[in-house]
């Protein structure tokens, strides 16, 4: 499994803070990874409403002439707390990617991790995910 340096999970958090303060909206960010194993974090264009994002998600994308294939997709969800939503449950069926949900909500920062394998979701460990170092 890919590890995401603690450092790039950090810069995504302060994004969907940011985004949540200026514009009280939920956000969302996708992570590449190129053949080399590069890393590249992508704020996809989207229509953004206080309950709901959305976005057209692209599996693969040509960059400087290189393949980057999608490998996270991660989102907040501030106003409604550290859980999965039923829209979740519907739109995250991309087999092999890691989903992930960043909520501040309680007073804490909380992620919570999961793949679906094809027919359930699999609950990801904050440790099988997160680089620390």
């Amino acid at each position: 499994m890919v590890k995401i340096s603690g450092d790039a999970l950090w810069q995504v958090q302060a994004m969907f803070k940011a985004t949540y303060v200026e514009e009280q909206s939920e956000d969302r960010v996708l992570i590449y990874q190129n053949a080399t194993g590069d890393l590249a974090l992508y704020r996809p264009r989207m229509s953004r409403s206080v309950v709901h994002v959305e976005c057209d998600v692209q599996l693969t994308v040509i960059k400087d002439g290189q393949e980057w294939d999608l490998i996270a997709d991660l989102h907040s969800h501030h106003i409604m707390g550290g859980d999965w939503s039923p829209i979740d449950d519907a739109n995250e069926r991309l087999r092999g990617i890691l989903f992930g949900l960043f909520s501040w909500k309680e007073g804490h920062d909380v992620w919570l991790f999961r793949r679906w394998n094809g027919q359930t979701y699999e609950p990801v460990m904050y440790n099988e995910v997160v680089a620390i170092g």
